[in-house]
């Protein structure tokens, strides 16, 4: 075995509810995970040994290529020095971890850097795809219900209406910083997997946990290798949930029944179809469900049903075309009756929400450009282009139109991942573009990048040398512009040139169809 990472985790993390150390190693060819998970308690308990700590819990979680040891301690100081201690134990040495030289245990105040309890009620959100918009969604059905919601998303921090931060603010850091903002009576906190795998979550308990869905994305990233693993990373928003909240779930992801069993708490389901065995199982057991029925969003309850508004008067969903906003709104509305708020309120939200890069930057925004369609999404997987290339099939086709695409995605995804892109494009598509990427290169090259996309390509049946490849966001829509006809539609996987996309095509800009 070999070191891969250590880190301390301050709040509720895949390994519990506590402040925890956190050493991981990485599997040599050949070697047995058991027999290493057994090294590393051994090692864990002489080390709890030596700092006076043995009433502390070891938790050991094995993957398929690493192993990961958790030692409960209370502060990033005692953790430094327990990783230290492991280091030496395991024969990794302290310069292993870049850590100093570690003093005794006992000579470490007891200090907690747990994060604080949540001064106001909590909502926090995650999900392989659709968490941005849902919390986005469901800060402003809280507006129009009268609070002043401080929001975190993977664009910054808001109170209410009013920026505070700019970036990705989806770890505690964002967090902290939005609950503490003076006059906010609520928070509304997007989790990334990023931030509970390496920091936890930014707060102990929450009152109401929401799962758009879990797909397999960001796999052999951070000790995280199978869906299954990253199902139950992503269950710490449930199993943070506190007594008398409630979690959110989609009743059509295949990684629910998994997360209801980690759910500590009521739970509500949300789907698109009504007739789904798991919401008609629910709802018979006295259980509450979010769903779409004859065309109107419903909020159904012991045995009784209150139409909530039609969908087509939802923006977000684009007149019903973009599916997966409308499992958006659903999981948005339950959340929001979770926290208590009135229907009349959920229904003001959901229709004032629009799909604008004012109000949800970088998720469907839509414009019309040159008499074609142009959708620019942050879609940034298999699952978010296939969901951008229904919307796009949904708005033009029955018209006669055709749909092209253009795509790329940041360089911390595994080779099929990436390669999935360029085929799944390549197929549904009447031609595409890669954009090269140039910011996300995250250990890649990108000729590495491209010759995977182009590869996907060569699956399909199509030839790669034909694609055309542009440097950037902006030259691989102008291509895509030109090769369309007006009444086509052309999708845009933007990770890095929105404003400068927003600004070539803003001229015309729409909403919705």
């Amino acid at each position: 075995m070999r070191y891969d990472d250590g880190r301390f985790l301050a709040g509720p993390n895949r390994f519990g509810s506590r402040p925890t150390a956190v050493l991981r190693v990485a599997l040599d060819p050949g070697e047995a995970a058991e027999v290493v998970a057994g090294r590393l308690v051994a090692a864990g308990a002489r080390v709890l040994g030596v700092g006076g700590g043995s009433g502390a819990p070891i938790t050991i979680i094995v993957g398929s290529r690493t192993v990961s040891l958790s030692l409960a301690c209370p502060n990033q100081a005692w953790a430094r020095r327990l990783l230290g201690l492991l280091a030496t134990e395991l024969g990794f040495g302290e310069g292993a971890l870049g850590l100093p030289s570690p003093d005794h245990l006992s000579l470490l105040p007891d200090t907690s850097e747990a994060p604080p309890p949540a001064p106001v009620p909590v909502a926090a959100i995650t999900g392989t795809n659709g968490k941005s918009t849902t919390t986005r969604l469901l800060a402003r059905i809280l507006r129009a219900a009268g609070f002043t919601p401080g929001m975190t998303t993977s664009d910054g921090v808001w109170v209410g209406e009013r920026q505070v931060l700019d970036g990705d603010y989806t770890g505690p850091q964002g967090a902290e910083r939005a609950l503490a903002e003076p006059g906010v009576d609520i928070g509304v906190l997007e989790v990334a997997r990023g931030g509970i795998l390496r920091k936890g979550l930014g707060v102990p308990q929450v009152d109401v946990g929401v799962i758009t869905n879990v797909a397999a994305d960001h796999l052999g990233l951070d000790g995280i290798d199978t869906l299954e693993e990253l199902v139950h990373a992503k269950g710490v928003v449930v199993r943070a949930v506190r007594p008398g909240g409630a979690c959110v779930l989609n009743a059509a992801d295949p990684a629910t029944p998994n997360l209801r069993r980690q759910a500590p708490a009521r739970v509500l389901l949300f789907a698109c179809e009504s007739d789904l065995m798991p919401i008609q199982q629910h709802l018979a057991q006295g259980g509450e469900a979010l769903v779409l029925r004859d065309g109107r969003i419903v909020f159904a309850y012991g045995g009784r049903e209150e139409a909530i508004l039609p969908v087509t008067e939802v923006p977000v969903t684009l007149g019903g075309a973009a599916r997966h906003n409308i499992e958006n709104a659903l999981a948005a509305a339950a959340a929001a009756l979770a926290l208590e708020v009135p229907l009349g309120s959920v229904r003001d939200g959901l229709r004032a929400f629009q799909p604008t890069p004012e109000e949800n930057p970088g998720r469907l925004n839509v414009f019309r450009h040159r008499e074609r369609t142009v959708i620019v999404d942050f879609a940034h997987n298999a699952h978010g282009l296939s969901a951008l290339l229904d919307v796009a099939e949904a708005m033009v086709r029955p018209a006669g139109g055709r749909v092209f695409a253009v795509i790329g995605t940041a360089g911390d995804r595994r080779d099929e991942d990436i390669t999935a892109l360029g085929e799944i494009a390549a197929r549904r598509c009447a031609g595409l573009a890669v954009k090269r990427t140039e910011r996300y290169l995250r250990g890649r090259s990108p000729d590495a990048l491209l010759a995977l996309y182009l590869d996907g390509v060569a699956r399909a049946g199509l030839d790669p040398t034909r694609v055309p490849v542009a440097p950037d966001e902006v030259s691989a829509t102008r291509e895509a512009l030109a090769r369309s006809s007006p009444g086509d539609a052309i999708v845009v996987m933007c990770q890095e040139q929105r404003r400068e996309l927003w600004d070539m095509l803003g001229s015309d800009r729409e909403a919705a169809p």
